[in-house]
């Protein structure tokens, strides 16, 4: 259901590219989150059903992958932000803040991760193995990753989580028609609570059993991206498909706060 809901919204998206909610969200950006979203449903298909050799792998690239792709997009999307209101306390204008070059640097942010797998997996090839340590009656087919290796992976998506964390707070208190940043803000929020919950979670219960810590990570995969979905999309589908009339652009902007300028960069 996730990933139908993912490749909905994706058609909806490219079908009403040209309208004005649509083109001041950044169409790139939502789409690269979009990829990263459907991503962590597909990862949790392969998690959850009977490992492979080729399973094994996916995991490993799939997992950070599809959470460095979510989190990139935003910290992309809510940094830009940021650097557009700085900008009234300064004269020139901020850099690298045309779609291309957003989507560049998001991209190169992405990029590290899969090289840091690759470098996993050649100093650890994944392998299925029967594991017999929780049980002596009966063994437990496994992929070979160890889960302090898993969460080390992790660890660049969370230092693009905290990042996001930081400009969301950053950028709290712009006007309201910029309401995208308070989206974005309740994604992120959201997501830091999975992943305080998680964390402990999958440590605490890997020794205990077998099935806890394979559930824990699925239900973290899927509930953050689900998350993302409600917080991030779903308000812009309901004006899309149920109000077109509000799909409109704004120019009611409250000068004293934001410069026209400013509006201008972001529109």
């Amino acid at each position: 259901a996730g990933m139908v809901a993912t490749v909905a919204i994706a058609v909806a998206f490219v079908k009403y590219r040209n309208t004005p909610i649509i083109k001041a969200t950044g169409r790139e950006l939502s789409l690269i989150l979009l990829g990263g979203i459907f991503l962590s449903y597909a990862v949790t298909m392969v998690i959850v059903t009977k490992p492979a050799t080729w399973k094994c792998y996916a995991q490993r690239f799939g997992i950070g992958t599809s959470l460095t792709l979510c989190y990139a997009a935003l910290a992309v999307k809510v940094n830009r932000i940021a650097r557009i209101f700085v900008r009234k306390q300064i004269s020139e204008s901020p850099k690298f803040t045309s779609p291309r070059s957003q989507v560049a640097i998001c991209l190169a942010l992405v990029a590290l991760q899969p090289c840091t797998t690759v470098v996993w997996i050649v100093l650890d090839v994944p392998v299925v193995y029967k594991d017999h340590a929780l049980a002596d009656t009966y063994s437990v087919l496994m992929c070979n990753t160890e889960s302090t290796n898993l969460l080390i992976s992790m660890l660049y998506s969370v230092i693009l989580l905290v990042a996001c964390l930081v400009y969301a707070v950053k950028t709290r208190n712009i006007p309201e028609n910029f309401n995208e940043t308070k989206q974005i803000g309740f994604t992120v929020y959201t997501t830091a609570v999975l992943w305080l919950a998680f964390v402990p979670l999958y440590k605490i219960t890997e020794d205990i059993s077998y099935t806890i810590p394979v559930v824990s990570l699925s239900v973290f995969l899927s509930l953050g991206a689900t998350f993302a979905l409600i917080c991030f999309y779903l308000p812009k589908i309901y004006i899309i498909l149920w109000h077109p009339e509000m799909n409109i652009r704004q120019n009611n902007f409250n000068h004293s706060q934001v410069a026209p300028s400013v509006t201008n960069e972001l529109r």
